[in-house]
């Protein structure tokens, strides 16, 4: 997943995207400058990965990219954080949801208008930046 952003400072709050909600789901975000990538595995456990810096103000390629084990549905992976192609943050998700995230929430880009995927905001949490695009990709 990538998105194309203008920030104005270096301290840009909001969501990306996301997909799913409290009970389920998944969410890239910006959290007081840093990047953020927050999977929440039906309420039993969450995954976090965190940049290592603040993301600076102006133009930025902010990218998540998910390197699945293979084998059975479930199976986990290895979630690593780019920006501007440098990587900022990696951690392992040990387990994945073998089906899908959520039957009531939508995919949203931009804000989150369900509920929370990560517990460190509220919803809308809507990104106040530029926002020229977001990709997905396998």
């Amino acid at each position: 997943m990538t998105a194309d952003v203008n920030l104005p400072t270096d301290n840009e709050n909001g969501v990306l995207a996301t997909i799913g909600g409290r009970y389920s789901g998944w969410v890239l975000y910006l959290k007081d400058g840093y990047l953020k990538y927050h999977y929440n595995l039906a309420d039993t456990k969450r995954y976090e990965v965190k940049s290592n810096n603040k993301v600076p103000a102006g133009g930025h390629t902010l990218t998540m990219k998910f390197g699945y084990d293979g084998g059975a549905p479930g199976s986990g992976g290895l979630a690593t954080l780019y920006v501007d192609g440098a990587q900022v943050g990696q951690e392992r998700i040990e387990q994945t949801l073998c089906c899908r995230i959520s039957l009531d929430e939508t995919f949203d880009v931009g804000a989150d208008k369900g509920t929370p995927a990560a517990p460190d905001y509220e919803v809308p949490n809507e990104f106040k930046g530029e926002l020229r695009s977001v990709k997905m990709g396998f």
